[in-house]
């Protein structure tokens, strides 16, 4: 089921985001500080990629491109990507998992939703700003309140590799 979300959110986020307008971007240093003050606590697993691993990465991308379509369209994907962070707080105390979520709302209760989805209950939003000039997102973050996760992608990629990306599933 969860895959068939996937799927969903991949073929409505490029259709929305032409709909979407340029609305506040998200305050990825809010965001990033929330990350570090919980970071060491019980429960809480972060992964944080930045700029010197993401150029990693598109290093390997294009050392595999030649022969993997899938590799190029990932590489024009991350080609603008800064940081790239995942925060799991699912296994936290209940008190403190309460403390997240409400810190992450306040957080996020002035961004731009460009997609949300629901299946079976669980929601998934995405947030993040359009320049509609230049088609470009700029920071996207998805939440899942119910999974207690959170993906921060910061930096800025196009309409076009995520619509390439998505045609392919």
């Amino acid at each position: 089921m969860r895959r068939f979300l996937i799927i969903i959110i991949a073929i409505a986020l490029p259709l929305s985001l032409q709909a979407a307008g340029s609305g506040k971007s998200i305050p990825s240093g809010k965001i990033s500080s929330l990350i570090s003050e919980y970071s060491d606590c019980k429960g809480v697993e972060v992964v944080n990629i930045g700029s010197i691993a993401l150029g990693a990465l598109r290093v390997i991308a294009r050392i595999s491109e030649a022969e993997d379509r899938d590799a190029r369209e990932g590489l024009e994907m991350i080609r603008g990507l800064k940081k790239l962070s995942v925060f799991d707080y699912e296994d936290c105390p209940e008190q403190q998992k309460s403390q997240i979520t409400k810190k992450l709302n306040r957080i996020l209760s002035n961004c731009e939703v460009l997609v949300e989805a629901r299946d079976e209950g669980d929601r998934v939003t995405i947030y993040g700003s359009l320049d509609e000039k230049s088609e470009l997102i700029r920071d996207c973050v998805i939440y899942t309140p119910a999974d207690c996760a959170l993906i921060c992608l910061f930096g800025n990629f196009s309409m076009d590799s995520i619509a390439k990306i998505v045609s392919n599933d």
